[in-house]
């Protein structure tokens, strides 16, 4: 659908108001600086401009931006926000935008680097109405184009811009992602550099500024977080890392993270299961993580082929209870997902013994065992 003249890259789409989906593409339209779309859930792409064989919804020029990051969010006042990661009216640092649904755009803040550069990851809406974001670039040791360690900032909706952090480098260097409001109010995020050993780090940010490290990776646990946060229903926060040392394959990590910074790497990328996650993961209706990956000097995985799609599985909780002299194993599943239960007398034992394999059909699973004359037993469920 996208021919250069209507756009080409486009990014993720945001639910409108009126049923409808937005998006941008970073590069095309009449200067080669990027559009804003408008497509129907049916395929009906909706153009609000025309000029010969070129369509679409808004061209961005340079002044007003140029070159749009990620994705657009919807505001409170049913208009569009988002960032461009290139023009504005200062040295091309980037701008921050906001667009309403008849194409009438206002331009809400120009980057001048000393305040950040290259906002490439667009915008969070907080609880409190007020839109967050991050920069690649720029801060206090600004000096060029593509110098500093980038920062984190707040814009309103009516363009008053507050710079909350600068990276140094130590605390991080160069997000690349957005930020993720956790349910405890504070926002959670990702740098692809810096840290103790300069392979990114994951960091809190509280809404007035106090950020602290909560990560450094150093390799073994992955390097290069270019993705954002997904907070799970356990409460912590799930991310990937574009790289990893550990096996020696380079090809990165799923990991999750408590609030109070408890890393677990939960999964190693072999190549096979895939390489290099750059996007963020997000929460599906049935509570599982859904991603993509792509290997970045596009090779095919060893499987042949050039990326996947994945579901990552939150680990079931499991409770257990005595009713009527039976033992009734319930656990967290999600709808068509196969589950296990197996159990032990002692948990010396060598092996487990599987007891029933269901497919669960709501977000709560349960399995009854009679008892025996063993004291106790010991139960667990899991993923075949």
């Amino acid at each position: 659908m996208f021919d250069g003249f209507n756009g080409s890259s486009p990014y993720g789409l945001t639910l409108g108001k009126n049923g409808d989906l937005y998006g941008l593409c970073a590069n095309g339209g009449l200067n080669f600086s990027g559009t804003m779309f408008e497509v129907s859930t049916n395929g009906v792409f909706k153009p609000f401009q025309t000029n010969g064989s070129y369509t679409s919804f808004f061209s961005f020029g340079g002044t007003n931006g140029s070159n749009p990051g990620r994705k657009l969010v919807l505001g409170n006042d049913g208009n569009f926000y988002g960032t461009a990661a290139n023009g504005g009216s200062s040295s091309g640092n980037g701008t921050v935008f906001k667009i309403t649904t008849n194409a009438v755009l206002t331009l809400l803040w120009s980057f001048n680097g000393t305040n950040g550069s290259q906002p490439f990851a667009g915008l969070t809406l907080g609880t409190d109405g007020i839109f967050y974001g991050t920069t690649a670039f720029g801060g206090s040791n600004y000096t060029g184009v593509n110098t500093g360690n980038g920062t984190v900032f707040r814009i309103t909706t009516n363009g008053l811009l507050t710079t909350l952090a600068f990276f140094n480098g130590t605390n991080g260097s160069a997000p690349m992602s957005g930020l993720a409001q956790a349910s405890d109010g504070n926002f959670y995020g990702t740098t692809s550099l810096g840290g103790t050993h300069n392979f990114g780090t994951v960091f809190q940010i509280t809404t007035n500024g106090n950020l602290t490290t909560l990560i450094s990776f150093d390799g073994t646990n992955g390097s290069s977080p270019s993705s954002g946060l997904t907070q799970g229903s356990d409460g912590s926060l799930y991310g990937t890392t574009a790289f990893s040392g550990a096996t020696g394959t380079n090809f990165g990590t799923i990991f999750s993270i408590t609030t109070n910074g408890i890393l677990n790497t939960l999964v190693y990328l072999n190549g096979t299961n895939g390489r290099n996650a750059f996007s963020d993961m997000c929460m599906g209706r049935d509570g599982n993580l859904y991603g993509s990956m792509g290997d970045i000097n596009a090779r095919p995985l060893l499987d042949g082929n050039y990326g996947n799609f994945f579901r990552l599985v939150q680990q079931p909780v499991v409770s257990v209870g005595l009713t009527n002299h039976q033992t009734i194993v319930s656990w967290t599943s999600f709808t068509n997902g196969v589950y296990r239960v197996e159990r032990k007398s002692s948990l010396a034992d060598a092996s487990w013994i599987p007891l029933a394999t269901n497919m669960a059909i709501s977000n709560i699973t349960s399995f009854t065992n009679s008892f025996s004359n063993e004291a106790q037993y010991f139960y667990r469920v899991v993923l075949p």
